[in-house]
């Protein structure tokens, strides 16, 4: 009995607790189904990846020969209605000039204009300046030169100018005047003045008569 019972206390005590072999099992189980639900969540579902698919489809370039031919056109403006245009002068293609506060405009388009062009020396007689109150001096600024106006600086105090010789120098800008319509360029005319204040009367009656 006694060696029986020594056999039977060392199976007892090489069995395996039931509890223990559960309590591993269930933790083992919960292993496996956390690994399992991190796997899922981690894994594209098929829809995602279908919509993914799409939208890559979507950014993707097509083929030259898939993209609609689209033609832009846009209205003429006035730069392309000056440009390259030597049938017709400046004039014709500008019109009568107006402002808008400090701006130049066309009044043919209602749009902002620039000039281009030159400035004559001072009209005084034996100044060296008058030679070129000229109509070929005019022609080649227009024709030549490619100027679309023209500065007329009639000097008037000083001496050979307006005051000392008043036909003179009204001669030399009627001159400018009339070439510069033949050409079809702008002019100005300068009542070229350091004291102009001095000279209120001569000048208006000098564009009085200019103006005709």
């Amino acid at each position: 009995k006694e060696g029986g019972h020594h056999q039977g206390h060392g199976i007892k005590s090489l069995r395996p607790n039931r509890k223990c072999m559960c309590t591993l099992c269930i933790g083992w189980s919960l292993i496996i189904i956390i690994l399992i639900l991190t796997i899922h969540t981690n894994r594209p579902s098929p829809s995602w990846s279908k919509k993914r698919q799409n939208k890559e489809e979507t950014i993707s370039t097509p083929d030259e020969e898939e993209q609609p031919h689209i033609q832009v056109t846009t209205a003429p403006t006035l730069r392309d209605s000056l440009v390259n245009d030597d049938d017709i002068s400046v004039v014709e293609k500008y019109g009568y000039l107006t402002f808008d506060g400090t701006q130049l405009l066309s009044e043919k388009y209602n749009s902002p204009v620039q000039l281009t062009g030159m400035s004559l020396f001072w009209s005084n007689t034996d100044w060296g300046g008058e030679q070129f109150y000229a109509e070929d001096g005019i022609k080649e600024l227009a024709q030549v030169w490619k100027c679309s106006i023209v500065r007329a600086a009639m000097g008037v105090e000083d001496e050979g100018g307006y005051i000392d010789s008043p036909a003179e120098n009204k001669n030399r800008i009627q001159i400018v005047i009339e070439a510069a319509i033949k050409y079809g360029i702008y002019v100005i005319i300068d009542w070229h003045s350091h004291y102009a204040e001095l000279y209120e009367n001569e000048a208006i009656q000098f564009f009085s008569e200019i103006a005709q």
